[in-house]
């Protein structure tokens, strides 16, 4: 019985070491994380090939490299606040098709009111975060 007992308290104290490890957050505001595509619900157009920005479809890439590189150098945290995301398919191809691909995040995204389209989201790594819900 005296060892079923110690075996537990063990078994506790390990677990309780390892939710104990310091988990690494950040926030981000990657200004202006835009796609070349046309929405025509926002005033996106400075960042259309054409527009103001001279956005192309390369600096977008170039951007998403960027971010890259930052959540990298930051040692990918658990969980990423980000601001200025213009919609679900820049964290589409941000998580899923660019170096940030191997950090293996998913998101929830949430469209703000903002007249540019500009919204926020969360990215995060679902094999140490899971969302109690994502409304």
């Amino acid at each position: 019985m005296r060892f079923l007992l110690s075996l537990c308290l063990c078994l506790m104290q390990g677990g309780l070491c390892l939710s104990a490890q310091p988990l690494r957050l950040a926030f981000y505001n990657v200004e202006n994380f835009f796609d070349c595509e046309d929405d025509s619900l926002t005033a996106d157009e400075e960042f259309l090939p054409g527009g103001l920005r001279g956005w192309t479809p390369t600096r977008f890439w170039q951007k998403a490299g960027h971010i890259s590189r930052v959540m990298a150098y930051l040692k990918f945290p658990v969980l990423v606040g980000l601001a200025e995301v213009e919609n679900e398919a820049c964290l589409s191809r941000l998580t899923r098709a660019s170096p940030l691909k191997q950090a293996g995040y998913a998101f929830i995204h949430r469209e703000s009111p903002d007249p540019r389209g500009i919204d926020v989201a969360l990215l995060y790594n679902p094999y140490l975060f899971q969302p109690l819900h994502d409304t």
